[in-house]
């Protein structure tokens, strides 16, 4: 109970700056500590607005292994010839505590370079503090070219700021190479105004045709994930873990639906 309340103060204070950058969209991402390219899922919108795979996500975690802190996830994509639709929501829910964000985007592809603009309606609730809502914008960009794929994206673009503080202003970076078929290897790096910069690594294998495994690292805060994918035809089950520099590990399971482009 005394780590619960911990966990909250942080979250309510001294980390209002991170709110709704630190907690991963999905499973996979959980597994690969927030890097997208390394296996398609429709959440992958939510960190690059520029990317698109049509599906429908489902997720559930207790985030750092703790019941009381619930999290819960929604991702839905859609692809009509270069264009790229996606909406979607995370809930991060405590009776002391509530986090909510709405995400609307948009994205387009010409040739070998996507671009893409997402909103995120985000409201922070503090018993006893605040209820506050606020309005961010972010921006990304991806480059394709054979086996490579490079992207950025630019988080908060506006500068938008909550309770006097500026919400986290973030430039994030991967790069991906594709080794053949069965496995693909993405290094990133995030920086935070302010803040250090953030460096990461994972890989993908595909041990079965419809089994692939996830691993990853990061540095800074430090980190390991690894996980799963089981897909049957359009179906897929996936499991996430990733382990916390001085918090319980989280774990992610979520269910995708693939939708025909």
């Amino acid at each position: 109970m005394k780590l619960l309340l911990l966990i909250i103060f942080v979250l309510s204070f001294s980390a209002i700056k991170a709110i709704g950058l630190l907690i991963p969209a999905s499973a996979v991402h959980n597994a690969s500590s927030g890097l997208i390219f390394i296996s398609e899922t429709p959440s992958g919108t939510h960190y690059n607005p520029a990317y698109s795979y049509p599906g429908i996500e489902i997720g559930f975690s207790y985030l750092y292994n703790i019941r009381e802190l619930p999290f819960s996830m929604f991702h839905y994509a859609l692809q009509k010839n270069n264009f790229g639709f996606y909406t979607g929501g995370k809930h991060l829910n405590n009776p002391l505590y509530r986090e909510t964000n709405v995400v609307l985007g948009s994205n387009y592809q010409y040739r070998d370079i996507s671009v893409g603009a997402l909103l995120r309606l985000l409201n922070n609730k503090v018993v006893n503090y605040h209820n506050e809502h606020r309005m961010l914008a972010d921006i990304g960009l991806i480059w394709r070219q054979n086996k490579l794929m490079t992207g950025f994206a630019l988080k908060n673009i506006f500068k938008t700021k909550m309770d006097h503080d500026l919400l986290p202003v973030v430039l994030v970076f991967e790069f991906n190479y594709k080794f053949n078929e069965y496995c693909s290897v993405s290094i990133g790096t995030e920086k935070e105004v302010d803040y250090e910069f953030t460096h990461k690594i994972a890989s993908v294998y595909n041990l079965y045709q419809n089994f692939s495994l996830l691993a990853s690292y990061q540095h800074e805060p430090q980190g390991i994930g690894a996980g799963f994918i089981v897909a049957v035809n359009r179906l897929s089950v996936s499991y996430g873990l990733l382990t916390h520099q001085y918090l319980s590990p989280s774990h992610y399971i979520t269910v995708g639906y693939k939708i025909p482009s």
